[in-house]
């Protein structure tokens, strides 16, 4: 019994976490490459003139950049 009282609160917070996420990101935006805010992300404050040391692009995409967290 204690375990469904245990998973019923911490499926709570995980909801709760989601909802201040999805909150933040309406109101900051976040770079859908490195996910991080767009006040943040080097390729947006630099208006895509610069890229993090590490960046791999594709054409002139960048597909992989080393600020990538999950």
């Amino acid at each position: 019994m204690k375990k469904n009282r245990k998973s019923a609160s911490s499926e709570k917070l995980k909801e709760k976490r989601q909802q201040k996420q999805k909150k933040y990101i309406e109101e900051n935006g976040l770079c859908s490459i490195c996910k991080t805010s767009y006040k943040d992300c080097e390729r947006l404050q630099s208006n895509f003139t610069a890229s993090p040391e590490g960046s791999v692009f594709q054409g002139s995409l960048v597909v992989k950049c080393p600020k990538f967290r999950k």
